[in-house]
Parts: structure tokens; sequence; C-alpha cells
């Protein structure tokens, strides 16, 4: 990503196509002047399959705002409350393993894509139409942050603001449940009315931090990979 966006030697050494790259409609010309200070990808999904000798084959990465992580704590925690008793009778070394150590180094790995000390981190929804809003308001819930639509934000004086009843609070970093071609209808041409005016202006400034950063879709496109 920092080479697609950077350098773009893979380009230049040929293991990239540049007509592929530059037609992808995932490539997004705004993150260029976007580049994270910490890192792109905070949180990461891959579809697989099982074939028939049992192996388990990788199908694509979900690089953009992949959906998946709410689902796997929520299933895990019904799961546990259901079959409470058949868990209980297992042998030991054979009971379910606890999620928690993951959602709490989810939370601290969304901590440090700033520098700033203990940051006012929040989830950016898609809304009640999104596909994934139970996902994504059950993930905000367990990790203990805001769930915020774009109309709950604001950005004023190249930072994002939350909207709150005792006035505007700063934002700090944004865990971005909304697809990089809905997060700003100033820049990318977003579908809908979901995202934030001037977000990624924001990000430029370093007046917010994104995690993931806006781009990282463009892994997704399987033409980069043949």
């Amino acid at each position: 990503l920092g080479d697609l966006y950077g350098a773009r030697t893979l380009l230049h050494d040929a293991v990239i196509d540049p007509a592929t790259l530059w037609g992808s409609p995932k490539y997004r010309l705004a993150a260029f002047e976007t580049m994270p200070h910490r890192r792109w990808l905070t949180n990461y999904a891959v579809d697989v399959i099982r074939d028939t000798d049992g192996r388990w084959r990788v199908l694509r990465d979900v690089t953009d705002a992949p959906a998946g992580v709410g689902y796997a704590l929520l299933g895990r925690s019904v799961s546990g409350r259901v079959h409470r008793d058949v868990i209980s009778r297992l042998p030991v070394g054979r009971a379910l393993r606890s999620l928690d150590p993951f959602a709490d180094r989810l939370r601290d790995g969304l901590a440090d894509v700033t520098a700033t000390n203990n940051p006012r981190i929040v989830v950016l929804s898609g809304g009640v139409d999104h596909a994934s809003f139970v996902e994504q308001s059950y993930l905000a819930t367990r990790l203990g942050l805001n769930l915020a639509e774009g109309a709950d934000l604001v950005v004023r004086q190249r930072r994002v603001w939350l909207r709150s009843l005792s006035g505007l609070e700063p934002v700090d970093v944004l865990f971005r449940r909304l697809e990089d071609d809905r997060v700003d209808p100033m820049e990318v041409n977003a579908e809908g009315s979901v995202g934030v005016p001037g977000l990624l202006l924001a990000a430029r400034s370093r007046g917010v931090a994104l995690a993931n950063a806006h781009g990282c879709g463009v892994l997704e496109d399987p033409a980069l990979g043949e």
C-alpha cells in the first residue's frame, strides 16, 4: 500500500501492470496526499474455503473496511450462553478460548494509529441501512467506543468533531466501518449521504487518523493479483 501510493516501484519493476492499477476503481487519487503517519492497516480479513482435500485456500484479501470481527465476538458470546452446559463439560484444554484478549488488542491497535495520548476513538458507521450495521453497533459496544454516523460528525478547522449534547468534542481516531467510496462526498464522489464532508482534508492535516487508512481497498481488486 505504501508503495502503490508512494514510490510505485512495483510499477517500475513490472510486478503490477500500470494499466491495471490506474484502471482499478478502488485506486484512490485522494489517498496520495493522506499517507498515514503510523500504518495503513489496523484490521484485515481474508475469505477462505476448504477444498475436497481438506486444505484451506485463500479466496481474497479484505482490506477496505472488513467486516467479521464484531460478528465473531457476538457469535462467541451467544454460543457461550446457549451452550453453557455443554461447554462446562468439555475436558481441560478443549474448552472455548476467550476472545477478550483480541478485543483488547484491537482497541490498543486503534489507539496506536495516532501519537496522541489517550486518544478519543469513534466507530464510523454506515448507519442502519448498512449491511453490517448490527456488527458495527455490537463492536462499538464491546470496545466501549462511541458509534457515529456521518451526520454525527463535522469537520472544523481541519479537525473532526463529534456532535454531543454538550457541544462539539474532538475526535482523534475514526475506526472506519464505512467503505472508501463513501467516506467523503467532497473528494471521492461518494455514494449516498453517509460520509463526512471534509474528512480526508482533516486526515491530510493530521486532524484525525483513519483506521484503516483511506485507499486500502485497492488490495481487494482481484485484477491486481493476476
